[in-house]
């Protein structure tokens, strides 16, 4: 999609885990870039609530250790206070930036949240992994949900710790079977300036590689993109997260097509921010 063409708007979803702040982070400057309005839903997670609710419920300090008990009552007054926060530094960022945003709250589970909120919106954002990344998960099980059948572009947040600084451009994985002409629409709409670099990866195929090569670039002019600033080398099969390591790309673009496994466990190898395309 250029960045000419009206967009239907970005859906935003966001909980209590850390997260949250780089997802608003990415959900803004998409919105920017596409001057489309911003819809931010903070899902209160059923399963927490629920399990608070045991009379025999504890919670362990993560950084004191200590063990305090926990019910329904004090988890949900929390989860208030969050999305409050949220609320407000949300509407400052919009604010400061002219974006149109809306918040809401609703009790449920995030993937179910995606599928009852997502009708007119083009694009939803969200972390990649929740509080399961401070035990190490490099994706949560809402994430892995959504990636295995995106109700649309979904753009997944990466944790703070592994964005590089000097990352630049984009890295676009076009696999056997993928849309060619959607990879070029969701990069060209991802682009900050004309100049930025856009790295093709093409794994290995019965089909020539400068034949898919040719394809892909063709649809990437097409699309608006620059024909200097592209280029295309090989993926390798083994290890697709150690070659993206070199590609020092700021956002990884790829498509879920009939392999719903495989982009999981790239996104979940894939140390930036990636957006996946139904």
């Amino acid at each position: 999609m250029s960045v000419n063409e009206p967009s239907g708007g970005i859906l935003l979803l966001v909980d209590d885990s850390p997260s949250t702040r780089l997802a608003i982070e990415d959900a803004v400057m998409l919105a920017q870039r596409l001057r489309a309005p911003l819809r931010a839903v903070f899902v209160e997670e059923r399963d927490l609530l629920r399990s608070a609710g045991f009379p025999f419920a504890h919670e362990i300090g993560a950084a004191t250790g200590s063990v305090r008990p926990v019910s329904s009552a004090s988890v949900e007054a929390r989860l208030r206070e969050r999305a409050a926060a949220l609320r407000a530094s949300l509407e400052r960022v919009s604010a400061q930036h002219s974006i149109a945003s809306t918040f809401i709250t609703v009790r449920g589970s995030i993937p179910d949240a995606a599928r009852e909120h997502i009708a007119g919106a083009d694009w939803l954002v969200m972390g990649r992994v929740g509080w399961s990344g401070d035990r190490g998960h490099r994706l949560g099980h809402a994430a892995r949900v959504l990636a295995a059948a995106p109700p649309c572009r979904a753009f997944f947040s990466a944790r703070a710790v592994h964005r590089s600084a000097g990352a630049s451009g984009i890295a676009v994985i076009a696999r056997p079977g993928d849309d060619p002409s959607a990879l070029a629409r969701a990069t060209a709409s991802l682009l900050q300036t004309p100049e930025e670099s856009v790295l093709i990866l093409l794994p290995p195929d019965a089909v020539p590689f400068d034949m898919r090569h040719a394809t892909v670039r063709e649809a990437m002019r097409t699309a608006g993109v620059s024909d200097a600033r592209i280029r295309a080398v090989p993926l390798s099969v083994g290890e697709p997260s150690r070659t993206l390591q070199f590609a020092d790309a700021r956002i990884v673009v790829m498509q879920v097509n009939a392999q719903p496994e495989n982009a999981s466990a790239l996104l979940a190898g894939i140390e930036v921010p990636v957006v996946l395309l139904p």
